[in-house]
């Protein structure tokens, strides 16, 4: 998720409101049957591409980052955060996957000199929650090149493998999608589930994350569109 929150970003310092990222049994594709559900993700596989769609649809603000690879300096003690380099590296594989296929490079790159030189900053100091502040947060104050921060906090150590790929997908300016029962105080920019099921979606799961086409017939749009048309005007 990725929240707004008048503080600073001050180590020690609580924000405002985190809010959480929830897995609702409410999810479209969690009320199918098992064998309906992989019929509908198959059929998502094999279909051809989708029309294009506008990339505001996806923003958080209107707001991305530039169509190059961005550089990601990573906080070298994950520990506490229930991470490992490796972790880190798993998380931006199915983003760079996606990326390589429709724009041809990688959109995460890890940064080895000074982080205050990298487009994203990945830190497990400063808050214990894990979230986001960037470009849309009207309180945040850039540091060097650092367009967003990820806080991965220890308080979601538990679960932080599984966020940091949602996180990241914030860090290039995308948007929760949420019900409206799903949105706390906080949230930035926040799109409806509408037909997306994908990363950044808090009404399906990870069986849907990064499937590239669109599924053809279902009404829905999946991760491979949404990277396709991410630059589209």
């Amino acid at each position: 998720m990725l929240l707004i929150d008048e503080a600073r970003i001050t180590p020690g310092t609580q924000p405002r409101r985190h809010g959480e990222r929830r897995r609702p049994p409410a999810s479209r594709l969690a009320r199918l049957p098992i064998a309906l559900a992989a019929a509908v993700l198959a059929q998502a596989v094999l279909s051809g591409p989708a029309a294009a769609r506008s990339a505001d649809a996806y923003l958080m603000c209107g707001w991305q980052v530039e169509p190059r690879p961005q550089s990601v300096s990573v906080d070298p003690d994950l520990a506490a955060a229930g991470l490992s380099q490796a972790d880190v590296r798993a998380a931006f594989e199915g983003w760079n996957r996606l990326f390589e296929r429709h724009h041809g490079f990688p959109i995460f790159v890890v940064h080895y000199g000074d982080w205050w030189e990298a487009d994203v900053l990945l830190t497990a100091h400063g808050w214990d929650r894990t979230w986001v502040q960037g470009a849309c947060d009207p309180a945040y104050v850039r540091r060097g090149s650092n367009q967003s921060i990820v806080f991965v906090g220890a308080r979601d150590a538990w679960r932080n493998r599984e966020l940091l790929a949602h996180e990241l997908g914030h860090a290039l300016g995308l948007a929760d999608h949420a019900t409206a029962a799903q949105v706390t105080a906080g949230h930035v920019g926040v799109k409806p589930c509408g037909d997306y099921v994908g990363v950044m979606s808090y009404c399906a799961g990870p069986q849907t994350w990064f499937l590239d086409r669109d599924a053809a017939g279902t009404g829905l749009v999946l991760d491979g569109q949404l990277v396709r048309d991410f630059w589209r005007p």
